[in-house]
């Protein structure tokens, strides 16, 4: 926000009559207050002020309409036949805006290449809300660049505030590298420091010029990724093409041991000094250079030693993702950004449009605290008999989690006649989720759960129950969840599980559709709840111990 201005009197001073007065009665009544008429700021005027001080770059957006979206054949960019391949397999046959917005600038032919001789590739930052498709408008670009490399290095970091978000957008990243040679890993905690370390780099006590790496793309949380910057044997940044901050305000907002500077640091090769050096370049405490390096420092003399040796900028590229991007000028500052684009995606889809659904479905909401969402998925499928159900998460993860808890559940509560559940994640291979969408049509099989990534490829006729085990943030998205009962003239229900933070931007979007009238508001007695108490708490204590051993194994 602007700083407001004092306000400043420009009206003329009043000014003493040259004629003598002659009486009070004939004289002029003095002016007490100059007269001010209070008028409203025309949108123009709030959009002047709201760039008063602002880069010209931040000031100016490049405007997307939220409710744009292109079908794959139609979008302006080439892209390899490998992720085609994958887009198939996961049911992808359209971009949504922010897709279609940041695809064209990544993958236009003059960037479409590992480096750059010729200069720095312009930053991005796009303002995209949550749930929007933004991962994806970073993944397929990185991994369309990234799979020309010849030799692994590590090229593009993505950052991201909690462990969550990094099997999320890993998830992402696993669908779309196959076909390639891509490796990508993860820096979370969840495993023993030593452990991620040789996942990461090799398994080597020697100081490698250049570094080691055995991943292309690396997604961490910020202070995994400082431990390892500080005290990984040949672990270095000074290969990245790709510097994707996701979250960006979130992580921008905390000081995560001062993570930014310290991974813009690292950016850079380091000064050591070499006795051994294979030539005169490096000694002296100046940069080793490193042939695959993208970034590039001039030699003692600012001489070129050979062509490898020449003074290059570097070629890494700064991907900035946020729901509200900054506009303080001192974090503005803090990210070096060079050349930058900003891309907003401006409010959801317009007002006037309304999807039409089924009138045999009938739409349910239950707001609730957090960690009370597994205990009203366990009511929906014990309490209200449901035959057959599909429960969607927002990533791999959080369906792992669930799958699980529920089938503790169904171990401790009812060992006969319980309930079966499966996730349905790309974590399984082709041939184990063919043989669960077997299991679910053939009735076997109650529970089907999965994130939305899998879930739109996924080949079902239609389910008695959709359960949003976490909400969407537009429309459109809830429609195709949804979508997937009451086809076909059938009856069909559709639950919505609310957390109480997110209950206003819900019933913001079903209210900007016209569709708020439509979802009833369901409300759980505890009384209902509370026969699941014990067994849901020892399932709780089961699934803690699991996911312990699964990352300790012994």
């Amino acid at each position: 926000t602007v700083p407001e201005e004092p306000i400043t009197d420009t009206s003329e001073p009043l000014q003493p009559s040259s004629e003598p007065s002659t009486s009070l009665a004939s004289a002029q009544p003095l002016q007490a207050f100059p007269k001010f008429v209070p008028r409203v700021l025309s949108q123009q005027a709030k959009l002047q002020l709201k760039k008063l001080g602002l880069p010209a770059w931040l000031a100016n957006p490049i405007i997307v309409d939220p409710s744009k979206s292109e079908t794959i054949d139609k979008i302006n960019v080439k892209l390899s036949q490998s992720t085609l391949d994958n887009c198939q397999t996961l049911g992808i046959t359209e971009f949504f805006a922010v897709q279609t917005a940041v695809l064209p600038l990544l993958l236009k032919d003059k960037t479409h290449s590992l480096y750059s001789s010729h200069g720095q590739f312009g930053d991005i930052c796009i303002s995209a809300p949550t749930g929007s498709g933004k991962t994806l408008a970073y993944v397929i670009p990185i991994v369309e660049i990234l799979s020309t490399r010849v030799v692994c290095r590590l090229r593009a970091l993505i950052v991201l505030p909690t462990r969550d978000l990094v099997a999320q957008v890993k998830e992402n990243f696993d669908a779309f590298c196959k076909g390639t040679d891509l490796k990508v890993g993860v820096m979370t905690g969840q495993t023993s420091f030593a452990n991620e370390q040789s996942q990461i780099v090799d398994n080597s006590e020697d100081i490698l010029i250049g570094g080691s790496s055995k991943v292309d793309i690396l997604i961490a949380t910020p202070g995994r990724l400082i431990d390892h910057i500080n005290s990984t044997p040949n672990f270095t940044l000074q290969h990245l093409r790709f510097l994707v901050v996701d979250e960006a305000d979130r992580l921008l907002n905390q000081s995560y041991q001062d993570w930014l500077s310290t991974v813009l640091k690292a950016l850079k090769p380091k000064k050591e000094a070499r006795e051994h050096s294979m030539s005169d370049v490096g000694s002296n405490g100046f940069p080793i250079h490193d042939a695959v390096s993208p970034a590039w420092v001039s030699t003692v003399f600012h001489i070129p030693v050979t062509d490898v040796s020449i003074s290059k900028t570097s070629s890494l590229q700064k991907l900035l993702f946020s729901a509200t991007l900054t506009r303080n000028p001192a974090k503005i500052a803090s990210l070096q950004l060079q050349n930058p684009r900003y891309v907003a995606v401006q409010g959801a889809p317009s007002d006037d449009v309304r999807y039409t659904l089924p009138s045999t479905l009938k739409e349910y909401m239950i707001v609730i605290e957090s960690s009370q969402k597994p205990l009203i998925v366990l009511h929906i499928i014990h309490n209200l008999k449901i035959k057959s159900a599909l429960c969607f998460t927002k990533s791999v993860e959080s369906a792992h989690r669930l799958a699980l808890l529920i089938q503790f559940f169904e171990k401790i509560h009812r060992p006969e006649g319980k309930f079966t559940a499966s996730e349905y994640s790309s974590d399984l291979s082709q041939q184990e989720r063919t043989n669960i969408l077997k299991r679910f049509k053939d009735g076997e099989l109650k529970l089907l759960i999965a994130s939305d990534l899998i879930a739109r490829g996924m080949d079902l006729d239609s389910v008695d129950v959709v359960i949003n085990y976490d909400v969407p943030v537009y429309m459109k998205k809830y429609v195709h969840r949804v979508g997937r009962t009451a086809r076909a003239g059938r009856e069909g229900i559709a639950y919505s599980i609310v957390e109480t933070q997110e209950a206003r931007y819900f019933k913001e979007m079903l209210s900007r559709a016209g569709h708020l009238k439509d979802v009833k508001k369901l409300s759980i007695k505890s009384s209902k709840l509370e026969p699941m108490m014990s067994s849901y708490a020892e399932s709780l204590d089961a699934l803690k111990e699991h996911m312990t051993n699964a990352r300790h194994p012994h």
